[in-house]
């Protein structure tokens, strides 16, 4: 207590006091840093138990901050480490500014925190770690760049405002602009980073929720801000925005302009608020969660093609198109969808008549609503010499995978793949199967060698090129 009594009058001067070591525990005490105090602790701070802190003045703290106590209301507080520092404790740590400035990786948190002012993001990442930020009041995100930024596979940062015809409102700097021509009144946005799943897809790093009291016939816009760091998998110029009423079960795709060179999307006649988030447009995986779509050579020189999806909902039909060049294609059969299901559906078409040479299929899936998106491409390559192995496409991208076809179904066939200091990745052994397709997944780019031959002789051998 002696301690606490000491630096209450030196804050109370207004002086700055700094204390060393590793731990500053305050255990069952009521310690206050007046205004125009200002108190550096190079260690941790640990509020136990029926303690309270209260700073009315400035805290520069280099180590962990932990609260059991009653109360811990910290002012202004910069977090200003050189190794990462954790946020933890059962009790809500308030916080009037709080600036990130730690020169390492920035902070951990396991605790929840207020901030009603300004949160400035000055050096070193948050990660959320499961807790939630309340930009409570007032509260700001400030200066938030992809190199010092709010994270994490779990935990949201949320704040609410009274909206009243928002004009690209960016609500407490959470990176969603809003504007309407109606008053939203009292509206939660929350910022969450959970990569959200659905119609067979993975959306990029970050979603919103956005929850306004008003939410009906809005014709409201957005333009949703993303950082690139957090599109892993994504290409920017195919990004859409996809909307769940359900909390992320049940996807339907908006669409909207992505604009790259800003990193955002802007979206317009948006009736009313629930869930968005951004994923590719562009041969994207289908909305009714698809299994599986394979494209099989038979020998009758027909291509038997089929897929299955795991759910459907408000689905139309499918039509089934082919391309010679993957660019222009035309449908060659449609058929109708389940449209309401909950378990697994099965369909198949057969293309009689297939080019010779390539030919590449996709599928075409039609919602109810007349919106449709299209599946991953199969290729076909029908070599009417038998006696011909061959193995496409070539070059193929990384996680992609190649086909062999023409092999002779009398033997075992085995197919190896070398990379360029001739280690050996890949030793397969093929047996009656005229085509197969091989899977390339973790492969990173570069040019290999492979090798197709019996137990007789070398069938075909030459340099397979990966690329990005």
């Amino acid at each position: 207590m002696k301690s606490i009594f000491y630096l209450l009058f030196l804050s109370f001067l207004c002086s700055t006091f700094p204390l060393f070591g590793q731990t500053f525990i305050n255990n069952s005490s009521t310690l206050k840093n007046s205004s125009g105090g200002f108190l550096v602790i190079q260690g941790n701070l640990n509020n136990q138990s029926g303690a309270s802190i209260t700073n009315n003045g400035n805290i520069r703290i280099s180590g962990d901050m932990t609260n059991n106590g009653s109360s811990m209301s910290m002012g202004t507080t910069e977090m200003d480490g050189t190794a990462q520092q954790s946020v933890l404790g059962a009790v809500t740590i308030d916080f009037t500014n709080l600036t990130m400035n730690n020169s390492s990786t920035g902070a951990l948190l396991s605790n929840n925190i207020n901030v009603s002012n300004n949160l400035t993001m000055t050096d070193g990442d948050i990660n959320l770690n499961g807790s939630t930020i309340e930009l409570s009041t007032t509260g700001t995100l400030v200066n938030e760049t992809a190199d010092k930024r709010i994270y994490g596979a779990t935990g949201v940062i949320q704040a609410t405002r009274n909206l009243n015809a928002p004009a690209t409102d960016n609500v407490a700097g959470l990176g969603l602009e809003i504007t309407s021509a109606s008053n939203l009144g009292s509206t939660q946005i929350v910022r969450g980073h959970t990569p959200q799943t659905g119609l067979g897809n993975l959306s990029i790093e970050r979603y919103y929720d956005v929850s306004p009291t008003n939410n009906i016939s809005l014709n409201a816009s957005i333009n949703f801000n993303y950082f690139e760091v957090e599109l892993p998998g994504h290409t920017e110029a195919n990004l859409g925005a996809y909307k769940s009423t359900d909390g992320g079960v049940v996807w339907t795709v908006e669409g909207g302009t992505p604009v790259p060179a800003s990193d955002l999307l802007t979206l317009g006649g948006i009736p009313g608020f629930s869930r968005w988030t951004l994923s590719d447009i562009v041969n994207n995986p289908l909305p009714v969660e698809l299994l599986e779509f394979t494209a099989q050579l038979n020998e009758r020189n027909q291509v038997d093609l089929k897929w299955s999806t795991a759910a459907e909902i408000n689905s139309d039909y499918f039509e089934v198109q082919r391309s010679k060049d993957a660019i222009e294609f035309s449908t060659i059969g449609k058929l109708d969808a389940k449209g309401f299901s909950e378990t697994e559906s099965h369909y198949d078409l057969k293309d009689p008549n297939p080019f010779t040479g390539v030919s590449y299929y996709r599928l075409k899936q039609f919602d109810q609503d007349g919106t449709f998106t299209f599946s991953e491409i199969r290729v076909i390559n029908l070599i009417l010499d038998s006696g011909s192995i061959s193995l496409f496409p070539n070059p193929v991208q990384n996680n992609g995978s190649v086909i062999l076809q023409g092999l002779p179904t009398d033997r075992i066939i085995r197919f190896q793949l070398y990379n360029a200091l001739g280690q050996l990745l890949t030793n397969l052994d093929i047996e009656r199967q005229h085509t197969i397709e091989i899977e390339l997944k973790n492969f990173p780019a570069g040019t290999y060698s492979y090798l197709i031959f019996d137990q007789k002789e070398r069938l075909l051998s030459g340099k397979l090129i990966i690329t990005e």
